[in-house]
C-alpha cells in the first residue's frame, strides 16, 4: 500500500518579529524624554527601512548602508593630506586618501620630489615662473606697471644681489657680486649701497 502526504509549512503570525513603526525621521528623531536605548530598532513606513539608535551622538542610523546617500554639506577634501571625507546621510563618515593618484605639483619641497605640506617650507620649480604673464622668458619673468616689483625692507641691507658664480663647481661658488640697495638713516636721506 503506498500513501501519499502533502505537508505545506506555514509560520506562525504571532511567531514573527514586529518592530514598532514610525511614519517618517521626524517623528523618529522626536522620540525624547526619555531618548530610546541604545541598540533599539525601529521601522520607517516612509523609506521602508529599519534603523538602529546609536550613541556616538545619540541619533537613528539606517541599516540599509548601501542604500545612504552622501551628505555633501558635511562632506570636505583636505588638500594637503588629499584625503576626502564623505559624510553620509543618516550619520557614519568614510575617509579616502587620494594620494597616490596624482603628484601633479608644480612646485616640490627642497631637494625632494614631494609635495610642499606647509607654509614654511623651502620649495624650488625647474620651470620658468612667470607673474603677471602667461608665457615667461626667463626663470622669473615679471610683467606688469606702476612699480611691477616692490622690495621693501627694514635694515641698510642689498635688496638686490647680482651674482656670477662658476658652473663647474655650484650655484654657491660665487666669483663676482653686485649689490644694490639703498641706505637711508633718515627720512630724506638716501644713498645706493
Amino acid at each position: 500500500m503506498l500513501v501519499n502526504y502533502l505537508v505545506i509549512a506555514q509560520i506562525d503570525a504571532g511567531n514573527v518579529l514586529r518592530l514598532p513603526r514610525a511614519d517618517d525621521l521626524a517623528q523618529m528623531n522626536g522620540i525624547t524624554n526619555p531618548n530610546p536605548q541604545i541598540g533599539a530598532l525601529l521601522y520607517n513606513d516612509d523609506d521602508s527601512k529599519v534603523y538602529v539608535y546609536v550613541n556616538d551622538t545619540t541619533r537613528w542610523v539606517s541599516l540599509d548602508l548601501d542604500a545612504q546617500q552622501l551628505d555633501a554639506a558635511n562632506s570636505s577634501f583636505n588638500s594637503i593630506t588629499n584625503t576626502l571625507a564623505i559624510a553620509l546621510q543618516n550619520g557614519g563618515s568614510l575617509s579616502i586618501d587620494l594620494s597616490s593618484l596624482s603628484n601633479d605639483a608644480d612646485w616640490y619641497q627642497e631637494g625632494t620630489a614631494s609635495t610642499p605640506t606647509a607654509i614654511s617650507q623651502n620649495i624650488y620649480t625647474n620651470g620658468e615662473v612667470g607673474i603677471g604673464l602667461n608665457n615667461p622668458q626667463r626663470a622669473l619673468h615679471v610683467a606688469g606697471s606702476n612699480g611691477v616689483v616692490r622690495v621693501s625692507r627694514s635694515s641698510n641691507s642689498a635688496s638686490f644681489i647680482f651674482d656670477r658664480y662658476d658652473s663647474s663647481i655650484g650655484v654657491n661658488s660665487t666669483l663676482k657680486s653686485f649689490f644694490f640697495g639703498l641706505n637711508a638713516s633718515a627720512v630724506a636721506q638716501v644713498n645706493f649701497l
